[in-house]
């Protein structure tokens, strides 16, 4: 778990969105086992969605849509950050992809620029085409000696032609970044 005090000096709330999410990522075996999480509860405390409520649409249900596949997210845009002096208000293109579905949970793996994320364990609520996927993932960053993990909420909307009006939303909880190249 993560201390109060640490979350709010860590606390980076993003949202980026694109009007529609299509495309490919391979998967490959540069992955990190991260710790099982039990519910969306356990992923995001309350006073923190209520955050995430305020910025971006959380879908609720027991139905949610399947999600399986691979996508890219371009552009990539910020509309919110709690630090914005430090936040890019665009960023390169992120490959995003849902795989090994069992029951409402699925694993995660993205690419961005020089960076790698992996989560074992989404928890994906929703129901029709519109879902909110809830996990927590470790991003990498090739090259450098540095790692970061976040609480991440995806939500979006399926469609014959990918995600739409996805919203990427993240927290960041613990951070190990020397060089000061991260946050």
């Amino acid at each position: 778990m993560f201390k109060q005090k640490r979350l709010f000096s860590l606390f980076s709330l993003c949202i980026l969105t694109t009007s529609l999410v299509s495309g490919c990522l391979k998967n490959d075996n540069e992955t990190i086992a991260l710790p099982e999480i039990g519910t969306a509860a356990s992923v995001i405390p309350p006073e923190i969605r209520d955050e995430f409520e305020s910025q971006m649409e959380i879908y609720d249900g027991t139905n949610p849509p399947d999600i399986s596949g691979s996508f890219v997210i371009a552009p990539e845009r910020l509309y919110y950050a709690t630090d914005r002096d430090k936040a890019p208000t665009s960023t390169a293109d992120q490959y995003i992809a849902f795989y090994n579905k069992k029951g409402n949970t699925y694993e995660f793996q993205s690419k961005q620029a020089g960076s790698r994320s992996y989560s074992p364990n989404v928890i994906v609520i929703g129901s029709g085409n519109n879902f909110t996927a809830y996990f927590t993932e470790r991003t990498d960053y090739e090259g450098e000696d540095s790692w970061l993990i976040r609480s991440t909420l995806i939500s979006g909307t399926i469609t014959s032609r990918g995600i739409e009006n996805i919203k990427y939303a993240f927290i960041a909880l613990d951070v190990y970044d020397p060089e000061d190249h991260i946050m």
